[in-house]
Order: C-alpha cells, then structure tokens, then sequence
C-alpha cells in the first residue's frame, strides 16, 4: 500500500480550474487503479505556509526550527506525489514556491556527501499537472520553464521520477477545441495512473 500526497496550489474552486478538472480525474482514475493505496490532500490556498524569514533561519542554523522541518517530513513520508498548478505569469504560483522552498530542508529531504548535495527522497515519484491560457510553443518557446523548474527544486531532494500533464494555451481553443484536447488527455491519464 502506498501514500499519495495530492498537493492543490490554486486559489480557485475545483469547477473554476481547469487544471483541477485534470488534476481531480487523474486522483480519481488512480484511485481505481490503486484501490488500497492511500490519497492526502494539501490545499496550499487553505493552509497558512511559513516562511523561512530571520528568525527561522536562525533556528535552522542551530538546529532548531520545527515548523518548517515538520513540512519536509511529512512530504517525505510519501511514496508519491501529484502537484496540480497553473501557470501565473510565465511560472506558478507563489504558494507552490513557498511550499517547495520548505521541503528542501537540510538532513530531512537533503544531505551532504563528499561535499555534494546528495537527496534523501529518491525513492518517490512526482506527476505535475498543469494548464495556461497562452500557448508555450513558437516564438513563446523560451519562457515554457513550469516543469523544468519543478523538475530542478524536486532533484535537490532526490526526485528523479518527474511526470507531467500539461495543456498550455487554452485561450487558443473554442469550446469544441478544448473539449477535444481535455478528452485526450483524460485517455492519456487513465493509462498513467495505472502505471503511476
């Protein structure tokens, strides 16, 4: 049996975002493949996230810190994560960052060895799953770093097994379009989760 971490990072209720009507199938098309796995929600707009200010970083100099150390070992005591955000201006949205920059904690998710950072979460695996309204592809090509930049937070911690669903530039479909474009990612996702 195995835990996933379903971490929502979007302000919007679940029938106002897009990215939820993808992310909410896949939970659920895994939850039938998966039937005696378990499934965790962290909604990051219903959760007040610290931030690692001064006073913290003190504490984590020392050793000390406990709120923000809590984060990186509950995410680590996960066998599997799905992240659902849009793209805000060209990224995601700050929560998510928030979030990530707390689970990348020190002898927790991280270590050292022979001087490098070597990660402690290498045995979990990630699905990214993300919507915009511009398309990503063109002369827009150079600004589509969602997933990468996920990607490069997740390998600090060991995570090398990074999946994404993406459908960028939704602004560019009618309704008969993006009915189309929802239908095929949805038969892309029942195939994943079962191999997720």
């Amino acid at each position: 049996m195995a835990r996933l971490l379903y971490i929502k990072a979007n302000p919007k209720a679940n029938d106002q975002s897009l990215t939820f009507t993808l992310s909410d199938f896949f939970i659920k098309q895994y939850q039938l493949s998966h039937p005696n796995d378990t499934v965790e929600v962290l909604d990051l707009y219903q959760t007040i996230m610290p931030i690692m200010d001064c006073e913290r970083l003190a504490l984590y100099n020392q050793g000390k810190e406990t709120e923000i150390r809590h984060l990186a070992e509950q995410f680590k005591s996960f066998d599997k994560c799905v992240i659902a955000a849009p793209v805000w201006n060209h990224s995601f949205p700050a929560m998510l960052k928030i979030y990530l920059d707390n689970i990348v904690y020190r002898h927790v998710t991280f270590g050292y060895q022979d001087g490098k950072v070597a990660g402690l979460c290498s045995d979990m695996k990630v699905m990214y799953i993300s919507t915009s309204g511009q398309p990503y592809s063109g002369n827009r090509s150079f600004l589509n770093h969602h997933v990468s930049q996920v990607e490069a937070v997740l390998s600090l911690v060991g995570i090398t097994d990074v999946d994404s669903i993406t459908l960028w530039g939704r602004n560019s479909f009618n309704e008969d379009q993006l009915k189309q474009q929802i239908c095929l990612l949805q038969n892309q996702m029942v195939q994943k989760a079962k191999q997720f």
